[in-house]
């Protein structure tokens, strides 16, 4: 592909996610059997409709003043628990691992110049799944995880800006979508839980990078499941002789003990902890928070702090309370437990150990103190809690 060529094709993608977004009536993007002269022909039909749509004049402001208010993604891809910048650089060694090696378009200063071999890597690594309908897994009863693709440079040109492979498109074939309709345009994001940033096709890939596969906001037919079965095609746009495409057959998430271990044990201990718990059958209702300090020298460490209400003996309000620091990537915590007594008093019950076992389930192992005079309830154990809600902006599925 000439450097025009290419260079129309990134403007028309563009263009085209601009169109989709304001008006959702853009021409396909060319499949990859497409011709060059075709191609070309549908880049320039696209381009001249992206800047003739609207009489040319200058861009007046808006009228919204302020930034957006902290909301759930409707077009989230996993749970955004599942992770947080910045995204893992190893695939680990079980699992679904698919590699392929495949030459980019690659260029120097003087433009375009002889393809550089990366290796392609696509894996999972699994979230939460606590059975709740979202927009990744619309019945719920679908284990979630989050997909990832990464591009690794040979060591000896890991760096270089001399010579630099570029970003190829990335399309997903999945149900009614093919490789030649728009809705296949996957969002490669290089920070997770993102809604609309991208790295770009043609964009430079100076180091090597692991990528979150997203969803781009245009509606339905944007919002693929990457949790079910789904081809995927890396295509670097090239149409030199051995220009080639890598594509992958990715199977459904299915996560047993020896594949996903992590899919069956508790969850990091973080701000998606922080919520309102309740066990319906007792009528407990228990309130978690996780804060965070950081010291002098930027390390930071993390705190749980928690109130339980309960019935005393007598059937009356009792409260248990607590906190306890804890390590960043820590999956449990023993708390000290102190109830709430007279004149602000704060006697010792016990101790209560918190694991999260995913979004929608808190286990929490109650140890009370021997000798607890009545009315003072000392019930033992684990109990199970579920969420009852989040806070704004932390949604955990």
């Amino acid at each position: 592909m000439s450097p025009t060529l290419r260079s129309a094709l990134a403007f028309a993608l563009a263009a085209a996610a601009g169109n989709a977004w304001a008006e959702g009536s853009v021409d396909l993007i060319a499949s990859p059997a497409t011709s060059g002269a075709q191609r070309l022909a549908t880049l320039a039909s696209t381009q001249a409709r992206a800047t003739s749509a609207k009489p040319a004049q200058a861009k007046a402001m808006g009228n919204a003043r302020y930034p957006g208010t902290p909301m759930a993604n409707p077009y989230r891809a996993y749970p955004p628990s599942c992770g947080s910048d910045p995204l893992p650089d190893a695939s680990g060694s079980t699992g679904v691992i698919l590699s392929q090696d495949l030459p980019l378009y690659t260029k120097d200063q003087n433009g375009r110049t002889t393809p550089e071999t990366v290796k392609v890597t696509l894996w999972r690594i699994a979230c939460s799944s606590g059975n709740t309908s979202t927009p990744y897994n619309a019945n719920g009863q679908a284990q979630n995880a989050m997909t990832l693709l990464r591009f690794d440079r040979a060591a000896a040109n890991e760096g270089r800006s001399d010579v630099i492979p570029t970003m190829p498109l990335v399309r997903i074939k999945q149900g009614p979508t093919g490789y030649g309709d728009q809705a296949s345009l996957v969002r490669v994001a290089a920070e997770p839980n993102t809604v609309i940033s991208e790295t770009a096709f043609d964009s430079p890939i100076i180091y090597s990078t692991t990528y979150v596969l997203e969803n781009f906001p245009f509606g339905d037919d944007f919002n693929h499941q990457y949790n079910q079965a789904f081809d995927l095609l890396v295509d670097p746009q090239d149409t030199v002789a051995g220009y080639k495409t890598a594509e992958f057959k990715v199977p459904a998430y299915a996560p047993t003990q020896a594949t996903y271990p992590d899919a069956s044990a508790p969850l990091f201990l973080d701000g998606y902890a922080a919520a309102q718990w309740i066990k319906g059958d007792t009528g407990d209702g228990l309130l978690v928070q996780v804060t965070e300090q950081y010291g002098g020298d930027g390390s930071m460490t993390r705190q749980l702090v928690y109130d339980l209400l309960v019935r005393d003996l007598d059937d009356n309000p009792f409260w248990l309370v607590g906190s306890a620091a804890f390590p960043v990537g820590a999956t449990e915590v023993e708390v000290a437990a102190n109830y709430l007594g007279k004149s602000g008093q704060l006697p010792a019950w016990g101790k209560a150990k918190f694991r999260v076992q995913n979004c929608n389930r808190l286990e929490v192992t109650f140890t009370p103190n021997a000798g607890l005079a009545a009315p003072v309830p000392t019930f033992s154990g684990t109990r199970v809690y579920s969420r009852l809600f989040s806070a704004n902006g932390m949604i955990c599925e």
